[in-house]
């Protein structure tokens, strides 16, 4: 299996958390301060920086912890959305990536 760390937008593999300076929680929301900014996070972006803290974590598993804690959405596909969040988390530089792949 070959890993490739990257920070650019995410479709497969595993997310940890990115280069954040500190982070204030209040009932369920929190403000991250990371590479010079202050971000605003709902409750769902929250408790994805809170299990990618503990190292490498796959998409599946932020999804089952999202609808485990939240419900399924109204709206859209639970995977899409949870997907949708990583990326911004990524992109922000909140939340760092890899893509696993076999190699041949």
């Amino acid at each position: 299996m070959s890993v490739q760390e990257n920070s650019g937008a995410f479709s497969t593999g595993q997310v940890k958390l990115g280069d954040i300076v500190d982070v204030l929680e209040r009932e369920g929301e929190s403000l991250v301060l990371a590479n010079g900014m202050i971000h605003r996070l709902s409750p769902p972006a929250t408790l994805i920086l809170q299990r990618a803290n503990a190292g490498w974590i796959g998409v599946p598993e932020l999804v089952v912890a999202l609808v485990t804690e939240f419900g399924d959405p109204p709206d859209g596909d639970a995977d899409a959305l949870t997907r949708d969040m990583v990326d911004a988390l990524i992109e922000a530089h909140l939340l760092k990536s890899r893509n696993l792949s076999s190699s041949t």
